[in-house]
């Protein structure tokens, strides 16, 4: 039984390894809708890169920026890093963790103008996967927690490849309301 373990333990660095078929390297920019409860929807603008520094983990940022009503301006940016371990040839596990802020500057005419901050934690864990040379996809699971306020959204990605480019979506939904992102990637 111990040598069982043993030798579990000693392939697990070979059972580690990445797929090969999916990048941790990119760069990507696009249109963002994000529908808040108790606002109405709005369009907005985000950016997102990615560069792997291993076979196994990588750093990643992003931004984003929506106006609310006219009345707020919210920007969301991050940084982090993630690890992704191959389950097979097409498919990877991930785990991100990430410093996460939000700057909002709010004004109303009926209303005292207000400018904050906050900045919290943030966790992602998901799977990953290249179903043939054109497209992935993924799904997870996404925590933050901003100053003792948390909230836990479920999120679906997709990616149709066009050698290094391709066009990048995904939504991410939670009882504090739905997010999507659409716009091009460029891998390397």
């Amino acid at each position: 039984m111990k040598r069982i373990l043993l030798a579990a333990v000693l392939a697990l660095p070979l059972a580690a390894q990445a797929s090969e078929d999916l990048s941790y390297s990119y760069i990507g920019f696009g249109a963002t809708y994000v529908d808040p409860d108790g606002f109405s929807g709005e369009n907005g603008f985000g950016a997102e890169a990615s560069g792997a520094i291993t076979e196994n983990w990588h750093l990643f940022g992003g931004f984003q920026t929506v106006d609310i009503d006219n009345q707020a301006d919210v920007d969301n940016w991050n940084v982090g890093i993630g690890y992704n371990m191959g389950i097979n040839d097409h498919l990877d596990l991930v785990a991100r963790l990430s410093y996460e802020q939000t700057d909002v500057s709010f004004s109303d005419p009926d209303l005292d103008d207000f400018d904050g901050s906050d900045d919290g934690v943030g966790l992602r864990v998901g799977v990953r996967n290249a179903f043939n040379e054109n497209f992935e996809g993924g799904v997870g699971v996404a925590y933050t927690n901003y100053s003792g306020s948390d909230s836990t959204a479920l999120f679906a990605n997709a990616q149709f490849k066009f050698g290094d480019w391709g066009i990048v979506a995904e939504a991410l939904a939670s009882d504090d309301g739905t997010s999507i992102y659409v716009g091009p990637r460029l891998s390397f």
